[in-house]
């Protein structure tokens, strides 16, 4: 399944946690804003970095994910 993650920095970009903030299914993954914010809050992230898979073999962006 399609699973993304954040990665929390620090004013000096630094990296300050690495959390799994959603899964989803093989074609997708849905964000809850909210959690984004609450996972940077509870960092005291001053940046923040969103990634995550394709399942298949298929690694270009979908207009989806743009």
């Amino acid at each position: 399944c399609e699973r993304c993650c954040m990665v929390s920095l620090d004013a000096r970009r630094k990296v300050v946690g690495v959390d799994l903030i959603g899964e989803g299914s093989v074609d997708q993954v849905l964000l809850d804003s909210r959690r984004v914010m609450e996972t940077a809050l509870l960092r005291k992230a001053s940046g923040v970095v969103l990634a995550h898979n394709h399942v298949g073999a298929y690694s270009n962006p979908s207009m989806a994910d743009l």
